[in-house]
């Protein structure tokens, strides 16, 4: 993979380029080389850094030159052009973005190969969001463990018929960044979300203004409701739709 980066860079030494051009460049082909390994396996530290130093090398050098001057770090152009950058990719950030669309995916859809086979390994008493890397684990499932950080850092619950959902428990709460009540407790430690509402399925709004602060309870009453009609189901809140996308993971992190 790094040879075939410093191959690639090395053949476009000492043509001329403009800024735009380089840009491109580095954006569509230097940085999509090592796209493939980084979607199933976590990157060393090192061979990030040296994959940003290869890019960083071509960036900076003019009309073929060894060496250029480092004008600026690398950090600030991994920066969204909004926020002062040239938006390159951070190869570190970008890998884990990656592992966690292959962390959601096995949590998600349970009945895929891969979710089938690392399932029946690793996760035969526990969910994948529960369980840990032991010492015995695969180099593979130590990446998607690392991958899985940041999909659980955007994970809550969708609200359907309640049931699922622990009030004071778990995350869902349309609130970032930890999406659970704040409010002390008022009712019991295990009480439901279905607890809160009425028998038609609406929020109980004077059980709710009771029970909870009223930050807690103006976020409780905004979220929608489906008449009972749906089940629970956990998001990806950074996109509307719900699924985790590796656009809006590195966003969050890069």
């Amino acid at each position: 993979m790094k040879d075939r980066l410093r191959m690639v860079l090395q053949g476009w030494k000492g043509k001329l380029f403009s800024i735009a051009g380089k840009e491109v460049l580095i954006k569509v082909v230097a940085q999509s080389i090592p796209t493939y390994i980084m979607s199933c396996f976590q990157l060393p530290v090192s061979i990030c850094k040296e994959i940003q130093n290869l890019i960083a090398q071509f960036w900076w050098t003019h009309r073929g030159r060894d060496k250029g001057i480092h004008w600026l770090k690398w950090e600030e152009l991994c920066k969204a052009k909004k926020n002062g950058g040239l938006g390159f990719r951070d190869i570190q950030a970008f890998n884990q973005a990656m592992l966690a669309k292959l962390a959601w995916k096995i949590h998600t859809e349970p009945h895929s190969l891969i979710a089938q086979l690392l399932r029946a390994k690793y996760c035969t008493r526990k969910s994948v969001l529960e369980v840990y890397a032991g010492q015995g684990s695969s180099y593979l499932w130590r990446s998607v463990i690392w991958g899985r950080g940041l999909m659980k850092n955007g994970l809550h619950w969708r609200i359907g018929r309640g049931e699922l959902v622990g009030v004071y428990v778990d995350r869902w709460l349309p609130t970032p960044t930890t999406f659970m009540v704040s409010s002390p407790p008022t009712m019991p430690i295990n009480s439901k979300v279905c607890d809160l509402l009425t028998p038609s399925s609406d929020w109980n709004i004077e059980l709710i203004d009771r029970c909870f602060l009223a930050h807690d309870a103006a976020t409780i009453l905004s979220i929608p409701l489906t008449g009972g009609m749906a089940r629970d189901r956990e998001v990806w809140h950074y996109e509307t739709h719900g699924r985790y996308t590796v656009r809006s993971g590195y966003l969050l992190y890069s």
